[in-house]
């Protein structure tokens, strides 16, 4: 199977997460600056959750730069990867609707951001397993092991700042994915030289 239809279905995917999660908003009942500024904090988790799915993507974009073929084992890991971020809508309404101060729902937004990472991470192994044979640049894959290990961890760390301050969840995973909106350059630069 070309790589082309299973990233034209994960970029429609991805643009329907971020449409439900706008969804989420509901209209003040008042309509004054006060009631808009009451739903600053909703907002501030939306941009974050935003923000968050447009580094997925763009690492997404990327990594299938140097994909040429499918098969069965990666369709089946990159729909897992999309379900994790199909919890995003359900994660930034329960945190935006507390004011980020409760404990429970930080804590489970951080592990939709870890859940995310992890399928991520499934998707680059699985792509490094299957296309071995192939003679793809599967060294491209794994330039960023170290990175996405890192990265793993900071997830939990978050998930436990909960405990300190429930908005430190945000602020972690936010340097977090801040680490990952530039994709990998050795990606682009065999790109540029398969172009030629």
């Amino acid at each position: 199977m070309s790589e082309s239809r299973l990233v034209a279905f994960t970029d429609g995917i991805i643009a329907i997460i971020i449409t439900v999660m706008v969804l989420e908003f509901h209209t003040p009942e008042q309509t004054s600056f006060a009631a808009l500024w009451a739903l600053r904090h909703e907002f501030a988790v939306y941009l974050f959750s935003y923000l968050t799915l447009a580094v997925y993507w763009i690492n997404h974009h990327h990594l299938f730069q140097v994909v040429d073929h499918v098969d069965t084992p990666v369709l089946w890991s990159n729909m897992l990867y999309l379900l994790t971020l199909s919890f995003f809508p359900f994660a930034t309404a329960w945190l935006g609707s507390t004011r980020l101060t409760a404990l429970v729902p930080a804590m489970f937004y951080g592990f939709v951001n870890l859940l995310a990472d992890l399928g991520y991470a499934g998707l680059v192994w699985t792509l490094i397993y299957g296309n071995k044979k192939t003679g793809e640049p599967v060294k491209l894959y794994t330039g960023n092991l170290r990175k996405t290990l890192i990265s793993l961890a900071a997830n939990v760390v978050a998930m436990g700042s909960a405990f300190i301050w429930p908005p430190l969840v945000l602020i972690i995973d936010g340097v977090n994915t801040a680490v990952w909106a530039i994709p990998d350059r050795r990606i682009e630069r065999h790109v540029t030289r398969r172009k030629k």
